[in-house]
């Protein structure tokens, strides 16, 4: 299966935060967004950031821990936080440049996303259907959309 990443669309995100239950619920038995791998950030009213692991290739949240707690795991190559290991330092926290490791608020660990094995819960209940496990070639033909899309309007004189 190889490298995969959540992608979302933040300027559809509705705010409901479903993903951040369905999250929670389906790592640790409870509904409590706070104990969830991905958090929702309301930065202006109306518009929400869903924020998650970018499942980075040579994470620094990895190169931070000092028990070597954080690792890349399986066929998905997925983040994995051995919890036994974990000292709850934190360090891995201030290392991750994406803001995307969470600290559990009873048993100081870090919570990342693993991808729930391929399939994530987030990404089947989540409403507005926003969320999306991409891989390297879809993430980078969306680059190049992006970037034929600005050159075109460049061409149209509409350009920023």
């Amino acid at each position: 299966m190889g490298y995969k990443i959540i992608v979302t669309d933040s300027q559809l995100c509705s705010g409901c935060r479903i993903c951040e239950l369905v999250c929670s619920f389906k790592h640790r038995d409870v509904f409590n967004p706070k104990k969830s791998a991905i958090r929702v950030y309301r930065s202006e009213p109306a518009i929400d950031v869903p924020i998650v692991c970018f499942q980075c290739r040579k994470p620094l949240c990895a190169d931070a821990c000092p028990t070597n707690a954080i690792t890349k795991k399986g066929r998905l190559e997925a983040i994995n936080i051995v919890e036994d290991l974990c000292t709850g330092c934190g360090r891995c926290v201030e290392a991750c440049p994406f803001g995307a490791i969470f600290i559990h608020p009873n048993e100081s660990i870090p919570i990342a996303c693993d991808l729930c094995g391929g399939d994530p819960t987030c990404i089947r209940y989540c409403a507005p259907q926003i969320l999306k496990l991409a891989t390297e070639e879809d993430l980078a033909a969306a680059k190049r959309e992006t970037l034929v899309g600005i050159m075109l309007e460049r061409e149209k004189g509409v350009a920023p």
